[in-house]
């Protein structure tokens, strides 16, 4: 009995797939580093983001949220000051706990 559950759990240990940084996001972040164009750095950053958020299960980045918010006032855009407030109210409501400040935003 002891044997099929150690084979058991030696399996379910192994085949639990892992949550390490996967190739996209590689990719992702080396592209970064090479566009100069505001409007293409909110785009990686967003994906970035969106990747780490709802695949891999990461807490939002505060870093990431500034970045966003700085681009869309630089460009004056409506469309990307609404998607970086939308990352800096999920911010404030999942990782502080601030659900009045996150729905603020």
């Amino acid at each position: 009995m002891t044997k099929a559950f150690t084979i058991a759990l030696f399996t379910v240990m192994t085949c639990n797939p892992c949550t390490a940084q996967n190739k996209y996001v590689d990719s992702l972040k080396t592209a970064l580093a090479d566009v100069k164009k505001p409007i293409d750095r909110f785009d990686i950053i967003n994906r970035i983001s969106e990747r780490f958020v709802f695949y891999d299960g990461v807490k939002v980045d505060s870093a990431a949220c500034i970045q966003l918010l700085q681009i869309g006032q630089q460009l004056h855009n409506d469309s990307l000051l609404a998607i970086s407030y939308n990352w800096i109210g999920s911010y404030f409501s999942f990782n502080n706990g601030d659900n009045a400040a996150g729905l603020e935003y």
